[in-house]
């Protein structure tokens, strides 16, 4: 079979099979997006991206079940999605860094050695966790978000987030009391 055979999207019956698959999941799959997707901006994207990954499969209308093989397109759109972020720089946040340069300002040069060292402890922690061990942590103690809300963010369940949460604290326990 021809690669020209299996992306033809003009056809009239894949073309149809699409268009009906939207109407019919687009809004149910634009929800399964949001609770798993932290920017709302993008989930319309993803929506589109299911879609798109839909019509390219050659023949959408021989799917026997379009909703679940939807569904499965759209959890592999959201595995790509939060793999891509993990994967993106942290974003500068100058609040965090206005208030530990008042705080260093006010303290003696012993505490400010003291409280650098530990910031580098904590980097090197951070950096030494997988990335959504280190993205639930930093949710839940830096945000201080709930676990509920953490796995809403993440798209991981409540009791995967609990289990990442606590293996990241031991780790960092381990790593802070490392003279």
């Amino acid at each position: 079979m021809s690669m020209a055979n299996t992306t033809d999207t003009r056809r009239p019956e894949a073309m149809h099979a699409v268009s009906l698959a939207f109407r019919q999941y687009a809004p149910r799959l634009h929800r399964y997006l949001v609770r798993r997707i932290r920017g709302s901006t993008e989930v319309s994207d993803l929506t589109q991206e299911v879609f798109e990954r839909f019509l390219r499969t050659g023949h959408p209308e021989a799917v026997r079940n379009p909703q679940a093989y939807l569904f499965r397109i759209a959890s592999h759109v959201v595995a790509d999605a939060l793999l891509e972020e993990e994967q993106s720089p942290l974003t500068y946040d100058s609040a965090a860094v206005d208030a530990a340069e008042r705080t260093l300002q006010h303290a003696t040069p012993d505490d400010a050695a003291e409280q650098l060292d530990f910031a580098r402890q904590l980097q090197q922690g951070l950096r030494e966790l997988p990335a959504m061990h280190a993205a639930v942590l930093l949710l839940a103690v830096r945000d201080g978000l709930s676990h509920k809300e953490v796995a809403r963010r993440t798209g991981l369940s409540v009791s995967t987030v609990g289990l990442y949460a606590c293996e990241a604290r031991a780790r960092m326990r381990t790593v802070l009391e490392k003279p």
